[in-house]
C-alpha cells in the first residue's frame, strides 16, 4: 500500500506550497491542489479490487496492484479524459481537476518508487510484453517479515496524520466545521489501532497478521479516506487561495 496517508499528506503539502504556484487564476489553483490530493490517493485504488482476493490468494491479490493505476499511462488517460469533459462541459475547472488527478498520480508512484520496497509498473503495459520491466530501486534489498508486519500497522498512524492535518486546516481556514468532529475521531481510532497492531505485528504469523491487516483496510478505511477527503473539498481547496506560495 506505500502508506497511504502520508501520500495524502504529501498531497496536501506538495500541492499547497509548490504546484499551484505555477497557475494564477484561483479556480484553475483550486482545481489543481483538490485534483493533486484526491490523485494521490488514485493509484492504491486497486487495492480496493485486490482485496478481494486477499483472504484467497496472497499471491495473486499482490499482483493486482502497482500496475495500471501506478502507470503514466493510467495518469494521461486521466488527463486525456477530463479534457473531454472539460470540453463538452466548456468548464475549466475540469480541465485542471484533470491535470491535478495525473500529476497525483504520477506523485503517488514517485513516492512508491524511492520510499517503498516494491517494484513499480510505470511503464505498464511494456512490462508485459518484456519491453520495460517494472521500475524496482530495491531488488537488492530482501526485507524482513517484520519490517513489513511494521510498515503494515504504521498504515494506520499514516491516516491518523493525514486527519489530524486536516483537521487543523479545517480550524485555521473554519471550513467544513460539519466534519471537524467525524475526522477527529477516525484520527483517535487509526491511533488506536496502530498502537493495538504494532506488538502483534511481532507475535503474529504473517499471514495471519496481513489478512487481519489488509482486509479491513480495502472494506473500510481505504473508502473511509476517500469519502472524507471528498468531504473536505472546501478546506483543501481554500489553501489554494490564502496560503502564501513559495
Amino acid at each position: 500500500m506505500g502508506q497511504v496517508g502520508l501520500h495524502g499528506l504529501a498531497g496536501l503539502v506538495v500541492g499547497e506550497y509548490v504546484l499551484t504556484s505555477f497557475v494564477q487564476a484561483p479556480t484553475a489553483r483550486r482545481a489543481l491542489l483538490y485534483g493533486f490530493a484526491l490523485g494521490n490517493f488514485i493509484p492504491d485504488l486497486d487495492f480496493l479490487a485486490s482485496v478481494a482476493m486477499f483472504p484467497i490468494n496472497q499471491e495473486i491479490a499482490l499482483e493486482l496492484h502497482r500496475g495500471f493505476s501506478h502507470s503514466l499511462l493510467g495518469a494521461l488517460a486521466l488527463v486525456v479524459g477530463f479534457f473531454g469533459a472539460s470540453l463538452l462541459m466548456r468548464d475549466t475547472y475540469v480541465r485542471y481537476l484533470g491535470i491535478g488527478l495525473a500529476l497525483g498520480v504520477v506523485g503517488h508512484f514517485t513516492v512508491d518508487i524511492f520510499i517503498w520496497f516494491a517494484p513499480v509498473d510505470v511503464f505498464w503495459p511494456a512490462s508485459i510484453y518484456g519491453l520495460i520491466p517494472p521500475v524496482n530501486l530495491w531488488w537488492w534489498w530482501g526485507e524482513p517479515p517484520l519490517v513489513s508486519r511494521l510498515l503494515g500497522a504504521a498504515e494506520f498512524a499514516a491516516f491518523a496524520l493525514y486527519y489530524d492535518h486536516l483537521v487543523r486546516l479545517a480550524v485555521s481556514f473554519n471550513t467544513n466545521r460539519e466534519m471537524i468532529q467525524i475526522v477527529r475521531r477516525m484520527a483517535t481510532i487509526c491511533w488506536i489501532i496502530w498502537a493495538v497492531l504494532t506488538p502483534m505485528a511481532v507475535d503474529m504469523p504473517n499471514e495471519t497478521f496481513e489478512k487481519a491487516l489488509y482486509v479491513p483496510m480495502g472494506i473500510v478505511f481505504m473508502p473511509a479516506v476517500l469519502y472524507i477527503t471528498w468531504r473536505m473539498q472546501a478546506t483543501i481547496e481554500v489553501m489554494a487561495v490564502q496560503r502564501k506560495r513559495l
